[in-house]
């Protein structure tokens, strides 16, 4: 799977939106982030031109880019802000609130925050 830089611009958008979703930012959410920014073919040479594209657009910019996205993009979409939701060990309401919000407004496949765990582990 590859995504264009509108896309993976959209993508780290609603990443950061969820770990900031808490109030409080933990090292172990941006690890996920850094590691798929890697993973997704981004060079760390790019990654602050990502981060900055991604702070340039609106929410419902970043929104309207994935729910345009084909089915296995966004699949892995809600896995990774799922993973996210998770990963510092406390599932905060407004994390899930915006889990859900998210995935109902891109039309986002349904799935478990296990299901995300484990779909985002097995990514390749």
């Amino acid at each position: 799977m590859k995504l264009n830089e509108q896309e993976l611009c959209a993508v780290t958008k609603m990443a950061k939106t969820m770990i900031l979703a808490d109030g409080s930012v933990d090292l172990s959410e941006l690890k996920v982030l850094r590691k798929e920014l890697m993973r997704l073919g981004v060079p760390d040479s790019n990654v602050q031109s990502v981060l900055e594209g991604a702070d340039a657009l609106t929410p419902t910019a970043a929104l309207f880019s994935i729910a345009a996205m084909d089915e296995e993009k966004k699949r892995y979409v809600a896995a990774l802000l799922g993973t996210i939701l998770i990963i510092d060990g406390d599932v905060d309401d407004d994390e899930l609130k915006l889990w859900r919000f998210t995935s109902e407004i891109c039309s986002l496949p349904t799935m478990s925050i296990g299901e995300a765990v484990l779909y985002l582990d097995n990514w390749a």
